[in-house]
């Protein structure tokens, strides 16, 4: 059977996901097309007209605007999540799916935005703690971030609905039974979700169901809260994978960027995972924040010796690597070639860090035609997070 590489794409052949309200959504990168995960049932959305057309017109190489994250990245030579997903499946793999079409084997769970945390380049999408701070500056009249203001303008007519109800945790798990016995894996992404009552709901009904030995749980957490009681509980599962966000070795900076997070609590809950029976790896998103302690923070990493996710902030724009001057883009360029010729050994755990590492002139002079526009924005917000929060960017960040 043949089928585009142009447009294919694996995802809406193994996975189902949702977003915070609970609406289905095919990955991270989509958006919810109607049907909600508290009120009807997986397999039969699963075997919907949306899904059926949309694999349709990815094999016969049809841009479906469900995927417009992808096709924009794309567009721009950035990373796409349906590229890198791809990369994962022989050839022979793929045809067999398309002519089997099984049941899927991952979901991708989104509890909501209840978090701990309000991460310099997160949201109130992700984070209710950013929820919070952004009604706070709007009651007194203060104009917020840009892709703040984007995101309360695009959701105010939805009425900002960022989480899922834990009281229907009996009618998601009736709705996503019958999928439960064919997953490989369970993914939950927040918010924070070890701090989300849903998260025990879940993990406990599942093992009581019977599912938890064959079944993998992926959570995406910033580990700065867990307990002896719920690793206990995990692993129950037949493996778990906790891919932790670790931006910074600087404990200082690390408070800033995961803002209010303590590292010294973060790093202690670090070790204890680390000696448990689970399988851990580091998130990395590098940005204006830490993009110069590249060295000092892989130095540190190369000492945990275990698998990293690297990526960049795109958005907001203004914390993103090419928004920085000239100088800075060449002392940068001149640390990440100082990284590589290090050849750490963590290297070979991640290749894909290494690509990363050497197409950041990718990154770092990409096409940009509001520089000045966006400089000023980036200024404005920081003193504005500095008079909320009672940090000191420019005292911390010296490059600047």
């Amino acid at each position: 059977m043949n089928y585009s590489k142009d447009t294919f794409c694996i995802l809406p052949f193994i996975s189902m996901s949702n977003n915070n309200n609970g609406d289905y959504r095919v990955c991270c990168d989509s958006f919810g097309f109607g049907p909600n995960i508290q009120t009807d049932n997986a397999t039969e959305v699963w075997n919907s007209e949306f899904y059926n057309q949309l694999r349709t017109d990815l094999i016969n190489g049809v841009r479906n605007k469900n995927c417009e994250a992808c096709w924009k990245a794309e567009q721009n030579n950035g990373h796409s999540m349906r590229k890198s997903e791809n990369s994962n499946y022989l050839e022979e793999d793929i045809l067999k799916i398309i002519e089997e079409r099984p049941p899927p084997i991952l979901f991708d769970f989104k509890l909501g935005n209840l978090c701990n945390l309000k991460c310099i380049m997160c949201c109130q999408l992700d984070s209710s703690l950013h929820e919070t701070e952004v009604k706070q500056w709007k009651s007194n009249n203060i104009r917020i971030p840009k892709l703040l203001e984007y995101i309360e303008i695009k959701f105010k007519d939805q009425n900002q609905q960022f989480r899922i109800d834990k009281e229907n945790c009996d009618i998601i798990l009736e709705n996503l039974k019958d999928l439960i016995p064919g997953l490989k894996t369970l993914r939950l992404v927040g918010g924070e979700p070890l701090i989300n009552p849903l998260t025990r709901i879940l993990i406990d009904k599942i093992i009581d169901l019977g599912y938890s030995k064959d079944l993998n749980l992926d959570i995406i957490t910033n580990l700065t809260d867990i307990k002896i009681t719920l690793i206990k509980r995990l692993e129950q599962f037949k493996s778990v994978a906790l891919t932790c966000s670790y931006d910074h070795v600087d404990p200082d900076k690390f408070h800033y960027i995961r803002f209010p997070a303590d590292y010294k609590k973060f790093k202690n809950n670090f070790d204890l995972v680390l000696r448990r029976n689970l399988n851990v790896s580091i998130s990395t998103t590098f940005s204006i924040f830490n993009i110069f302690d590249l060295e000092k923070i892989m130095d540190e990493f190369e000492v945990i010796g275990i698998p990293i996710s690297f990526n960049y902030v795109i958005n907001p724009n203004y914390f993103s690597i090419k928004y920085l001057g000239n100088k800075q883009k060449e002392e940068i360029i001149k640390i990440v070639n100082r990284v590589l010729s290090k050849n750490y050994k963590i290297f070979e755990l991640n290749p894909n860090l290494v690509n990363y590492l050497k197409n950041i002139d990718k990154v770092l002079y990409a096409q940009q035609d509001d520089f000045q526009e966006v400089v000023a924005e980036r200024k404005r917000v920081l003193e504005l997070y500095d008079s909320t929060r009672d940090t000191n960017y420019y005292k911390l960040f010296t490059q600047f």
